[in-house]
Parts: structure tokens; C-alpha cells; sequence
């Protein structure tokens, strides 16, 4: 859930619940927070929301004050280490760096850098991409990679 109101002094605030299926928590996000981070605060959008948690006396449940407002996107590329995939000689087609290099080129200019964990049969080695190879971890860049090279040949690491 997610209102936004006017305070007694006429600033903006919110409150938003957070869901995650095994809680809620209702966030306070007070005047200076809002104006700052409003345009990510949209319904049912996936957010890192980080604050105060205590304790509410009057429910008897916690509480939260906002200090900080992410999209799971941006906390993705922000928390991000590196991306590796991994990749099976079996399953290369025949120019396996240009195929990779399509994949990547539109994501490129971010700040995740990609390695490359390359098993064949009889031999295994780890490649790491230079810096301008480096990308913004975007799901649909994900998606794409675990279509083209299997579901668990990408992990993120944080």
C-alpha cells in the first residue's frame, strides 16, 4: 500500500507498506526523504528502502523511518561485485565471442564487471572482461544470458 499526504505544515509525506510475503513493515517517509527519492516511489514497484526501524507502541508491532529509497534495480547495480557466467565448450556456437559480445552490448557502461567461467571436458579456465566490458546488471540482460547459456550459468556476486 502506498498514500501520500499533506503534513499540518503543508509538506508532502508517505507511508508505504512493505510486503515481502513473510511480513509487513509501514515506512514513514517524511518530507525531505519524499521530495528526494518521489519519483521511485511508484505502487507495487520492488524497492531497498533503508532507515530506523523500533518498536510502534501504539500497534505493538515495528515501524520504519525512511532515510534512503532505492528500485531494486539501481541497489542491484550499486551492490553489485561482478557478474560471472558460466559457459560450456559443448554448447558454444561458432563464434562464441561475438555471440557474448551481443548479448552484452547493450548494457554496456555500467560498473559490474564480467567474468567468464569456461568448462570443456578436459579443461576449465576463468576470464575476466576489461573495464569497457563492464555493465549494468539490468534483469533483461540477466534473462538473456541464462536463455542463451542456461538458467543457473549466471550468478551475481555481492
Amino acid at each position: 500500500a502506498f498514500r501520500v499526504m499533506k503534513t499540518k505544515r503543508g509538506n508532502t509525506m508517505a507511508f508505504v507498506t512493505l510486503d515481502d510475503r513473510s511480513g509487513r513493515l509501514e515506512v514513514a517517509i517524511f518530507s525531505d526523504t519524499y521530495n528526494e527519492y518521489r519519483e521511485k516511489l511508484v505502487k507495487d514497484s520492488l524497492l531497498v528502502i533503508g532507515g530506523q526501524v523500533s518498536h510502534d507502541d501504539y500497534s505493538g508491532s515495528l515501524k520504519m523511518r525512511a532515510d534512503s529509497v532505492r528500485t531494486l534495480a539501481d541497489a542491484r547495480e550499486e551492490l553489485t561485485r561482478g557478474l560471472k557466467v558460466m559457459v560450456q565448450g559443448a554448447n558454444l556456437p561458432l563464434n562464441p565471442a561475438a555471440q557474448l559480445a551481443t548479448l552484452l552490448e547493450p548494457y554496456r557502461q555500467g560498473r559490474c564487471p564480467v567474468s567468464i567461467d569456461y568448462h570443456r571436458g578436459d579443461a576449465r579456465g576463468q576470464l575476466s572482461l576489461g573495464e569497457e566490458w563492464r555493465v549494468r546488471p539490468d534483469e533483461d540482460l540477466l534473462q538473456n544470458l541464462r536463455n542463451t547459456y542456461g538458467k543457473e550459468s549466471v550468478e551475481l556476486l555481492y
